[in-house]
């Protein structure tokens, strides 16, 4: 359409530049008042039916101001070929009626000038053969022109029907896509929600909205697994707060455990001391007492020497007797503190076992703590039974030396039965003095097996550390996440304990 009004302005150009070199002036006016039509449509940027059947009829009035201008220079017949030219390029307009429109104005222009102005159609004047023949050439290229421009119409109409179904369905897809676009960015736009709350310990809130029907399960998967580490996360909070307070508990009884078995062994260190110094003690009366049997040999007729070394072992024997007294006091203590590591390692089985499978260790410790406990029961009642014997012996010993000095007179006479009764005190003493050298033995075990059950509640308190230390962290660990059911459950096991 802006081609063909180019053409006419450059047509009316031509026209008006030939009317003012020819002197018709009425021509060149009516050439430029033409051109106005196709150049206003340009303007207006018209192509719809009208403006093209008004270019259509505008068009062959060029090729007769043309005709008309030529009637002076014998170019008329070939001005004639203008009109066919012009009609020709009228099919870039794709549409056939502005070919009929230029065809009819043809026609009617060659038909009344023939009759009307001959010589403004043909140089020789009217001749109707000639409009005729005009008129069958131009009606052969009309039709060829008309058909090839309802071709192209309805080739432009099929283009531009399938360009408007290609925009429809680019427009649907396009809508589709979006319409995806928008359920996939709500699904993950809660989906990121709930994992952020996830993340920073939020494990109570649920995906409430509804997503797409293609999405709603995984919604419920999402919420599903949420409940799943909210029951979880429960269940691992009571079993912290359960470590916590056992391990608490059996922290503070290993620590007072450790605190007796300290105790324990500074008492079973005195009476160690004190078992050696008996000993030794024993063993210098044993060796006295075969020094006054050979001394009552040596000196028979020695009366009053033999009486001052009765004297001296009458007091050997009340110290001895005295000592046996403060051991039977110490072994009375022993047993007493054995009794009472007993009972300690009862109490720490006992928490052991409410522990479970956390103090399962301790457990083993508490029965070994209270096996020898029951060992140094059984020697402690060992220790007495030979202090008892001992005191009894001593009690002979000096129920014997009093005899002595009350029989002091008739010491020659009977000489040979204070030999007799000096060497016994003699073997007796000796006796004694082995059975505390045992004493003092057994004392050094339980001494030795005091001090391993010191070593072994020293471990048993540093692992309760750790595991109380441990089970805070967990504690810490836990109470990060935010779940109802954590302390409904420490609440029911609070109940059941």
């Amino acid at each position: 359409m802006q081609s063909l009004a180019v053409l006419c302005g450059l047509l009316g150009c031509i026209i008006v530049g030939w009317s003012l070199m020819s002197g018709q002036i009425i021509f060149g006016i009516a050439g430029g008042l033409l051109t106005l039509t196709p150049i206003t449509l340009a303007v207006l940027k018209r192509s719809d039916k009208t403006a093209r059947l008004i270019l259509g009829i505008t068009t062959p009035v060029y090729a007769a101001i043309f005709v008309a201008l030529a009637r002076d220079t014998g170019w008329v017949i070939d001005m004639h070929l203008t009109f066919f030219a012009l009609l020709a390029m009228l099919a870039v307009l794709a549409d056939w009626r502005p070919i009929l429109a230029a065809t009819s104005v043809t026609a009617v222009h060659h038909l009344l000038l023939n009759f009307v102005a001959p010589l403004y159609v043909f140089p020789d004047g009217s001749d109707f053969a000639r409009v005729i023949f005009h008129a069958v050439v131009l009606l052969g290229e009309s039709v060829a022109l008309m058909f090839l421009c309802s071709q192209l119409e309805s080739m432009i109409k099929g283009q531009s029907e399938e360009r408007a179904e290609r925009e429809r369905l680019e427009a649907a897809a396009e809508a589709e896509k979006k319409r995806i676009s928008e359920e996939q960015q709500l699904v993950l736009h809660h989906l990121n929600a709930r994992l952020s709350s996830l993340s920073s310990g939020d494990m109570h809130s649920r995906i409430e909205e509804k997503f797409p029907s293609k999405y709603e399960s995984l919604r419920f998967a999402v919420n599903e697994t949420c409940e799943q580490l909210q029951s979880i996360f429960g269940h691992v909070n009571e079993t912290a707060d359960c470590v916590v307070e056992g391990a608490g508990e059996m922290r503070a009884a290993s620590d007072d455990l450790g605190n007796r078995t300290a105790r324990d062994s500074d008492m079973l260190d005195e009476v160690s001391s004190l078992s050696n110094k008996l000993a030794q003690d024993l063993g210098s009366t044993a060796s006295l007492c075969e020094q006054t049997n050979e001394v009552t040999i040596a000196v028979k007729g020695k009366a009053d020497d033999g009486k001052e070394m009765i004297v001296t072992a009458s007091d050997a024997m009340s110290r001895i007797k005295n000592s046996a007294s403060e051991i039977r006091d110490i072994i009375d203590l022993i047993d007493g503190i054995a009794f009472q590591t007993n009972l300690l390692a009862l109490n720490a089985g006992v928490e052991a076992a409410r522990a479970g499978e956390s103090g399962k260790g301790f457990s083993v410790v508490a029965h070994e703590v209270r096996v020898l406990a029951q060992r140094a029961t059984e020697s402690a009642t060992s220790i007495k039974e030979l202090v008892e014997k001992s005191v009894h012996d001593v009690d002979e010993g000096t129920l014997l030396v009093e005899n002595m000095s009350s029989i002091l007179s008739t010491i020659l006479e009977e000489f040979d039965a204070v030999d007799t009764n000096v060497s016994e005190i003699s073997q007796r003493t000796s006796d004694t003095a082995g059975q505390f050298g045992k004493v003092s033995a057994s004392i050094g075990n339980l001494n030795e097996s005091m001090q391993q059950n010191a070593a072994m509640v020293e471990e048993s308190n540093a692992a309760m550390h750790q595991l109380n230390s441990q089970a805070d962290a967990l504690k810490e660990i836990v109470s990060r996440f935010v779940s109802d059911q954590s302390s409904n459950g420490h609440e029911h096991l609070r109940s059941a304990a």
